[in-house]
């Protein structure tokens, strides 16, 4: 398998980040609280970006052990 360059692992939370404002262009807020329709759509999409991001890149993350170092110090004691 090869290895994901950074737009391609992008690309999908940008379109579904997109979709997701697409959805509710135009929309007021009254009227996408009472469209169940659409509030499954965008949050099947804000899923995807989740989803997406949560799988990072082995290239990317060995380019940056700090962030590594880091990532374990989020949300706990602070040194």
């Amino acid at each position: 398998m090869t290895e994901r360059r950074l737009p391609d692992y992008l690309d999908p939370i940008r379109q579904a980040a997109t979709d997701a404002c697409s959805f509710v262009e135009g929309q007021r807020k009254q009227d996408f609280l009472a469209d169940k329709r659409t509030q499954q759509a965008v949050i099947l999409s804000l899923l995807i970006v989740g989803e997406v991001a949560t799988k990072p890149l082995p290239s990317l993350l060995e380019r940056m052990p700090a962030v590594l170092e880091g990532a374990g110090r989020i949300g706990g004691d602070s040194e």
